[in-house]
């Protein structure tokens, strides 16, 4: 499943992540499958307290079945890299990505749908992607300027009790 938020973010937020990425600070650069990109982790997530509070409302349309995986991130990707990342799926069960500058030209979302149709998505400010665990999906190369995104990962909880079925 893949779903488009919109004005998922307030202004604040806005105002808020795009100057945070202007200070952009790398904390790790990874190269993933055919993509590159630096990452900026949010250690103490006070920084994003409300958003982290507005996924959390979020989720409980799932009846609070997942819990947040690891630390929020930003990413950067720039022209630097021309080469086509491939589909892949992430590694958890939701993911929550978040646009909130579109200062940049390429960097596309692609992803497969269910009926194994290539979808292009060319973001636009202020939107959120909320996608499961089988949405096979890729960036397209940024052409000019940075692409900065909001991730955020999420697991199912664990069982507490074993069920006969």
């Amino acid at each position: 499943m893949l779903k488009i938020l919109n004005d998922f973010l307030n202004e604040d937020e806005l105002v808020y992540l795009k100057k945070l990425s202007e200070n952009f600070v790398v904390e790790e650069h990874k190269k993933s499958i055919g993509n590159e990109y630096d990452r900026m982790i949010f250690k103490d997530n006070n920084a994003i307290k409300s958003y982290q509070l507005k996924l959390n409302n979020y989720l409980k349309i799932f009846n609070n079945e997942y819990i947040q995986k690891g630390n929020f991130w930003m990413t950067k990707s720039d022209n630097s890299v021309t080469k086509l990342d491939e589909f892949h799926t992430d590694f958890c069960n939701l993911t929550f990505v978040s646009y909130f500058d579109i200062n940049f030209t390429g960097g596309e979302f692609e992803y497969i749908d269910e009926n194994d149709n290539e979808i292009l998505i060319t973001v636009k400010k202020n939107m959120t992607l909320l996608m499961t665990d089988n949405v096979r999906h890729r960036i397209r190369p940024v052409k000019s300027g940075n692409r900065h995104s909001l991730v955020a990962f999420f697991s199912l909880k664990e069982k507490n009790k074993k069920t006969l079925l």
